[in-house]
């Protein structure tokens, strides 16, 4: 995955209704919304108590003293690096309509904008004690392997209680997305996983 997503709290879904409104309840406010890059103030869920989550502001991006932030973990090895290790169990997820990746196409990139047909997505995610964190990633699986080798772990609101809660790995299910070249307008709907 690329160092972009955009999310934009607004009524479009039942899940994100959900969510601003926790937001408004909890006086949570100073993240990012529109397209969002690493460094900026995100927002993330948290366990809160049986099967609930509260919404919290972190950074995107660990700092482990090298000169760029660390914006990702990748699945296969998160275990063994000495950065992620300490965070395993301190799941976050990060909610978005979307996020980007860069394709070449005859020698040009091409900004793609990779969102679900039929709602939000919630990626899976680690935070540190200093409430920075990093998306999970995983290989490329089917169609999204044309357009980059990395792709975050997707979940619906359901499973991403399930990540949040319990140690069951990482989910991947068919999930239906529309990639949107953002260059040249067209969409596919294509599974991810």
């Amino acid at each position: 995955m690329c160092g972009r997503y955009f999310l934009k709290l607004n009524d479009t879904y039942e899940a994100f209704i959900r969510l601003k409104n926790r937001c408004q309840q909890l006086e949570i406010t100073g993240f990012s919304e529109g397209e969002i890059y690493p460094s900026q103030p995100v927002l993330a869920l948290f366990p809160d108590g049986e099967d609930h989550y509260r919404p919290n502001v972190v950074k995107w991006g660990m700092d482990i003293g090298k000169p760029r932030l660390i914006i990702n973990a990748r699945h296969e090895t998160m275990n063994q690096r000495s950065a992620f290790r300490p965070y395993v169990s301190n799941r976050c997820v990060i909610p978005a309509d979307g996020f980007y990746e860069w394709k070449k196409i005859n020698g040009r990139k091409h900004k793609i904008f990779i969102e679900r047909s039929n709602g939000p997505m919630f990626m899976a995610g680690l935070c540190n004690h200093k409430r920075e964190m990093v998306i999970i990633t995983g290989a490329s699986q089917d169609e999204m392997a044309d357009v980059h080798d990395r792709s975050p772990f997707l979940m619906n609101e359901q499973e991403m209680l399930s990540y949040l809660y319990f140690h069951r790995g990482l989910i991947m299910n068919d999930q239906y997305l529309k990639f949107t070249d953002l260059d040249r307008p067209q969409s596919v709907q294509i599974p991810l996983f």
